[in-house]
């Protein structure tokens, strides 16, 4: 196991002894892992977020919706819409 994982165990561990400590309400595993994921976000997501907007506010508008549509079917044998 590498230490960036070890480390990010240990923090969620922290994180959600914390939330059983004080039980200050009532959450499913699900719920405590989202908000665990909101407030850690993937760096990876986080700076390809962030190239994207450079992109964006450099003139690259990207794809238009329609042609990611057409791609996107024709990519997975989907009928090509009417």
């Amino acid at each position: 196991m590498s230490v960036v994982v070890a480390d990010e165990l240990d923090s969620f561990y922290q994180f959600l002894s914390e939330k059983l400590k004080t039980r200050t309400s009532q959450f499913s595993p699900e719920q405590v892992l989202d908000e665990w994921r909101s407030q850690h976000p993937d760096p990876a997501e986080v700076e390809a977020i962030r190239e994207s907007l450079v992109a964006m506010h450099a003139g690259d508008r990207g794809v238009s919706l329609e042609d990611f549509d057409q791609e996107f079917r024709r990519k997975n044998g989907l009928a090509a819409k009417p």
